[in-house]
């Protein structure tokens, strides 16, 4: 009789396999993807910017010139658009920007430079990016700045909750929350725009080039 507790063969990891698929692509048509791939990423990481710099703009426009100008409507109607537009790559652009910036990082090929080089290469690589804790490193925040990032989504959830919860329109603490909820919102709209963003753009066009 078979011996029934033998351990059973392990699964190769879903990894192992996904890199076994796309190996088994035509390089054509990987090439093909990939240009996807990066055409989807970078056309999101471009809405977000041009919804937050619109954000930022109504907020500046009705300090400056009130409530119904037409910058502010200009800037809405824009913000309205790349929203739109964000929701439309965001299915294809969030995997694809967790998986290059938390996944494993794949191996390449050294064309030229004999095996031994091309081992040393790797080796080298697998020491710098580990497990994936450099890649998540070059594209994170600095801890100044995810403080920052913090600290004005805070005072916009206290903004929001006084305005939300004041006894009328037009009180000391509806004005108070709007104030608050404004420089919040243009706070975190020009971090995306001047820090987050560019840092993104920077680690995925320094991760492709590995």
């Amino acid at each position: 009789m078979a011996d029934t507790g033998a351990p059973l063969p392990r699964r190769p990891p879903l990894q192992a396999l996904l890199q076994e698929m796309w190996a088994s692509v035509p390089e054509t048509a990987r090439r093909l993807l990939a240009l996807a791939a990066d055409v989807a990423v970078y056309s999101f990481i471009a809405a977000m910017w041009l919804n937050n710099a619109a954000n930022a703009a109504a907020i500046f426009s009705r300090w400056a010139c009130g409530e119904d100008s037409p910058a502010v409507a200009a800037a809405m109607k824009v913000f309205k658009a790349s929203l739109l537009a964000m929701g439309a790559f965001v299915p294809f652009a969030s995997p694809l920007l967790i998986w290059r910036s938390f996944g494993p990082p794949t191996e390449r090929r050294e064309s030229g430079g004999g095996a031994a080089k091309a081992q040393a290469a790797s080796v080298q690589r697998r020491r710098r990016d580990g497990t994936g804790a450099c890649r998540r490193e070059e594209g994170s925040y600095g801890p100044v700045a995810l403080f920052s990032v913090v600290f004005a989504w805070w005072v916009v959830i206290v903004g929001v909750l006084l305005r939300d919860l004041a006894p009328e329109k037009g009180s000391c603490q509806h004005k108070v929350g709007s104030v608050l909820t404004d420089i919040g919102g243009f706070a975190n709209s020009a971090m995306l725009c001047f820090v987050s963003a560019p840092n993104m753009v920077i680690f995925l066009m320094r991760d492709s080039r590995r």
